[in-house]
């Protein structure tokens, strides 16, 4: 006689929808922040929730695009680097909302027009181990 076991499988299923862009740059944040909130029309200021959580400066537009929640924090912290797997990349901007394709590649196209930015890569989630954004809507 043998007994079965019954085995449950929990599907999480998360509603978000965001992105991830990893940057490089010889800016320092603030000099980073200026540049983007000029070139793309943001608005990116202080997220105190945000940077407890992190443990890093951390700066959010929720209002300049439609749905569409922007944070910017940078990946070094005191304790090492926020994201491992990215030790060449200086900054993380999380797209959090429904961002239209065109208008995402319109937008990373604008970053890395700024001056002193090396490189813009958008990150698959995955690839860093996040299925939840940092700031959800």
């Amino acid at each position: 006689m043998s007994i079965s076991k019954k085995q449950e499988v929990l599907k999480v299923f998360t509603n978000h929808s965001f992105r991830l862009v990893a940057v490089s740059s010889s800016l320092n944040l603030n000099k980073l922040l200026w540049s983007i909130n000029s070139v793309c029309g943001l608005n990116l200021v202080k997220n105190p929730e945000l940077e407890s959580a992190l443990s890093v400066a951390a700066f959010t537009d929720r209002h300049s695009l439609h749905k569409v929640i922007i944070s910017i924090f940078p990946n070094r912290q005191s304790e090492g680097f926020l994201f491992r797997q990215l030790l060449n990349v200086d900054f993380i901007i999380e797209i959090n909302g429904a961002f239209p394709k065109p208008d995402f590649e319109h937008f990373l196209r604008q970053i890395k027009g700024i001056e002193g930015v090396m490189a813009v890569i958008e990150v698959n989630p995955n690839s860093v181990k996040r299925k939840e954004p940092f700031c959800p809507e």
